[in-house]
């Protein structure tokens, strides 16, 4: 999976895996959390988003299933 890097405070990277609409976010502090069933619409918004964070906060965090990755919080 391809990942790209973002201007953000808390957020280092993310990637999108088309198949299976997973998101997969890399966080400064070194988690890495893959976010399910993300619609293609809502990746091409974050990529576009002129605050990542924000735009995570109010359209992926609590909307989809998530599974963390190793790392800190």
């Amino acid at each position: 999976m391809k990942m790209h890097a973002v201007d953000s405070s808390a957020i280092a990277s993310y990637g999108y895996d088309e198949a299976t609409r997973d998101l997969v976010v890399q966080y400064k502090g070194g988690g890495a959390y893959t976010y399910h069933d993300v619609s293609p619409a809502t990746v091409e918004g974050l990529g576009k988003a002129g605050s990542v964070g924000k735009f995570m906060n109010e359209h992926v965090k609590g909307s989809h299933r998530v599974r963390k990755h190793g790392g800190a919080e």
